[in-house]
C-alpha cells in the first residue's frame, strides 16, 4: 500500500509525528523517484514535463520540482503568483486553463507567460486582444472511459471544430502551436489512452504543415496514481503509447510534453492521525481522529477512497483486527474516512494512523487552483 522509500520516512519519524498530529508528511525522495521514473518510461526530457500546479503547490513541492527543473502547468493568476514567487521564468510555464479570466491573461501575458491553451473562437478573441501574438495549443475533446472522475463534459473542442479553430489562430494573429488532451483523472485504460493518441492522430493527418506548423503535443496528465501500483500502471500504458508518440514525432517533427501532477506527488505524503476517542455505539465502534475529510479529504464525499493504515502496520504485520467506523472530530455527521476500516483489535486512544496518499489534491484542495474564498462583506451603515 505505501511506496518502499515514504514507508522507510514514515519509520524513522514515527515518533515525532506522533507528537504533533495532525500532520501530513511529505518525503522529497519519494517525489524525486516518482519524478525521475515518470521521464524515464516516457523517455521525456525536463523541459517536456509540465507539473501540473493544482495537484499540490506547497513550498517543498515547488522548490524540490524547480531543482529537478521540471517546467509548470497553471490555470489560474494566483497559480501564477507563486510561480512569481518562486522566481520561474515565464519560459517554463504554460496556461492550460481552456477559458480563462481576461485579467489572469493579462498578468500571466505581462509576465512573460506566452503559451495558451484554448478550445473555443472565444477564447481566441480574448487572447487576440489581451496576449497578442502568443503561441495557442487546442485542448482535443477526449473520452474519458477508464478514468475514476471524468473531464470529457466542460472543456475540449471535437475534432472537426478543433481543425477549424487552429487554422482560425492564424487570423486572430496567434500562432497556433500545439494540441492537448486530457483522458481524465487516474485513468488505467490502456485502450482509451491509445484512442486518445489515434484522435490526435486523425487531427494531424487534417493540418497543412507548411501553413501551420505545430510544435508539440501535450498527452496531459490522468496517469494512474490513486490507490494503485502506479509504476506497474505507467509500464503496461507506455509500451503502447510510446512507439505511437514516437511515430507522432518522428512523422510530423513535434515535440511530446506531459503535465503529470498525481503520478509525481500523491504517494509522496501521508497524513499523520492521533486516535483521541473510542466510543462504541450499538453494534459499532466508533475511532474519532483529531482531523477529518473537511480538512483536505472532502473527495471522500464523491466516492474516493484512501489507505488507512496503523502505525504498528509500517514494521510488522497485524493478525489481530477488528472493523471500525473512523470519524473525524467535527459535528458533522458526513465527517467520515471510512464506515469499515480494518485496525488492530487492541487499538487504543493515542494510536498514530496514516491516511494516504496525501501528496494530491489534499493541501491545495484549501484554495483549489488558488482560487482564493470570496471574500465575506456587509452593509457597515
Amino acid at each position: 500500500m505505501l511506496p518502499e522509500i515514504l514507508k522507510n520516512d514514515l519509520i524513522k519519524n514515527t515518533w515525532e509525528l506522533k507528537k504533533q498530529t495532525p500532520v501530513i508528511f511529505f518525503s522529497k525522495e519519494q517525489l524525486i523517484y516518482n519524478y525521475i521514473f515518470f521521464k524515464e518510461k516516457l523517455n521525456l526530457r525536463d523541459e517536456d514535463i509540465f507539473y501540473s500546479l493544482k495537484t499540490n503547490y506547497e513550498d517543498i513541492v515547488v522548490e524540490c520540482l524547480n531543482q529537478l527543473n521540471s517546467n509548470f502547468e497553471i490555470a489560474s493568476l494566483g497559480e501564477l503568483e507563486l510561480m512569481k514567487e518562486h522566481l520561474i521564468s515565464p519560459k517554463r510555464i504554460i496556461f492550460s486553463n481552456p477559458v480563462k479570466i481576461p485579467e489572469h491573461i493579462i498578468c500571466a501575458y505581462k509576465y512573460g507567460v506566452n503559451v495558451f491553451a484554448f478550445d473555443t473562437e472565444s477564447e481566441l478573441q480574448k487572447l487576440q486582444k489581451y496576449a497578442p501574438k502568443s503561441k495557442v495549443f487546442l485542448r482535443l475533446k477526449i473520452q474519458n472511459d477508464g478514468a475514476e472522475w471524468k473531464l470529457e463534459e466542460k472543456f475540449g473542442a471535437s475534432k472537426s471544430e478543433g481543425i477549424e479553430l487552429l487554422e482560425l489562430a492564424q487570423k486572430y494573429d496567434l500562432q497556433a502551436c500545439g494540441i492537448s488532451i486530457h483522458v481524465g483523472w487516474n485513468n488505467d485504460s490502456i485502450e482509451n489512452w491509445a484512442n486518445a493518441i489515434e484522435k490526435i492522430k486523425s487531427v494531424l493527418k487534417k493540418i497543412n504543415f507548411p501553413q501551420l506548423p505545430l510544435e508539440f503535443v501535450n498527452i496531459g496528465g490522468g496517469f494512474p496514481a490513486h490507490n494503485v501500483n502506479q509504476y506497474e500502471l505507467l509500464e503496461n500504458i507506455t509500451e503502447t503509447l510510446l512507439p505511437m508518440l514516437n511515430s507522432l514525432k518522428n512523422k510530423y517533427n513535434l515535440r511530446i510534453i506531459a503535465e503529470p501532477g498525481s503520478f509525481i506527488v500523491a504517494n509522496s505524503a501521508a497524513l499523520a492521525t492521533k486516535v483521541y476517542d473510542i466510543v462504541k455505539r450499538e453494534n459499532r465502534i466508533w475511532v474519532f481522529a483529531d482531523t477529518g475529510i473537511m480538512q483536505g479529504f472532502a473527495w471522500i464525499l464523491s466516492k474516493l477512497k484512501y489507505n488507512i493504515l496503523h502505525s504498528d502496520y509500517l514494521i510488522e504485520d497485524i493478525e489481530e483486527v477488528e472493523k471500525f467506523v473512523l470519524t473525524g472530530p467535527t459535528v458533522d455527521s458526513h465527517d467520515v474516512f471510512s464506515k469499515h476500516v480494518f485496525l488492530p483489535k487492541n487499538l487504543k486512544i493515542g494510536d498514530l494512523l496514516f491516511i494516504c496518499p496525501a501528496g494530491a489534491y489534499i493541501s491545495s484542495s484549501r484554495e483549489y487552483n488558488k482560487f482564493s474564498f470570496p471574500k465575506f462583506i456587509g452593509n457597515q451603515r
